[in-house]
């Protein structure tokens, strides 16, 4: 009766090693995530004060599609001194494309700074009555500000139910 018990429990704890395997690889496949980048040629923008007759500068030291690092000084000569940094996708032709996100439900990033700064991560969204290809002031643009450290961190863009995610820059 003994040697019944022992193949029972065995049996039980296998199965309750199976479901276990089986329920966090469930969990984990059920959290999507693929990279948003399509097979477009893809552009990092680097955009300064100088517009504005500032000295600050932003350089743009390695970019992959994925992945951006940059130096910048930011210089008081100008009123309002700023940096941007922006990612374009283009089409074959060299020509702004449009991403349709409509399919995704968040984006997230993840940011690592040295030093340690507070950010702002900005999507520009496409509206089809609203904006103007090429023309960035005419986007809806949902942002949210953020701490930045080099331990790195995610951020994501809060909810903007004035703003549809369809056709992303």
């Amino acid at each position: 009766m003994e040697e019944f018990y022992k193949k029972s429990l065995l049996a039980f704890i296998l199965l309750l090693v199976v479901d276990a395997l089986l329920g966090g690889f469930f969990i984990y496949r059920s959290y999507l995530s693929l990279s948003l980048l399509p097979a477009h040629d893809v552009r990092w923008r680097a955009i300064a004060d100088g517009t504005q007759e500032g000295r600050s500068t932003i350089r743009i030291q390695s970019s992959t599609p994925e992945q951006l690092s940059f130096g910048f000084r930011l210089a008081d000569s100008a009123q309002s001194p700023f940096f941007s940094a922006g990612l374009q996708l283009e089409d074959s032709k060299g020509k702004l494309a449009h991403l349709d996100l409509t399919k995704y439900n968040s984006i997230t990033i993840r940011a690592k700074c040295a030093p340690a700064n507070s950010l702002i991560f900005s999507l520009s969204t496409f509206d089809e009555n609203l904006s103007k290809p090429g023309n960035f002031l005419t986007y809806r643009s949902p942002l949210t500000f953020f701490y930045c450290s080099e331990e790195g961190g995610m951020v994501s863009p809060g909810p903007d139910p004035a703003c549809d995610v369809r056709m992303v820059v």
